[in-house]
């Protein structure tokens, strides 16, 4: 089964970071935010410092961070819509 969340980053000061509000709008901009399901906010460590898409299939799990990228797998994703 497949699973997706997005781990957008934030500041100190809990605002979202310059490449999240971009990567943001880049979904929105493309209609793709009823793709996203799944969410949550972290403060940049020295492993990330940008968001990325963490995707489980089958006990594996892939990191996608660059914003190109996200964006396409939300693209390939089946529209959802909300109820």
């Amino acid at each position: 089964m497949l699973s997706h969340i997005l781990i957008l980053m934030i500041t100190d000061k809990k605002k979202l970071t310059l490449a999240s509000k971009s990567l943001m709008m880049n979904l929105k901009n493309e209609k793709l935010l009823t793709n996203v399901k799944w969410v949550t906010k972290e403060k940049p460590n020295s492993t990330f410092k940008t968001p990325y898409l963490s995707i489980s299939k089958n006990n594996s799990v892939k990191i996608i961070s660059k914003e190109r990228d996200i964006v396409n797998f939300f693209r390939q994703l089946p529209f959802f819509f909300p109820l």
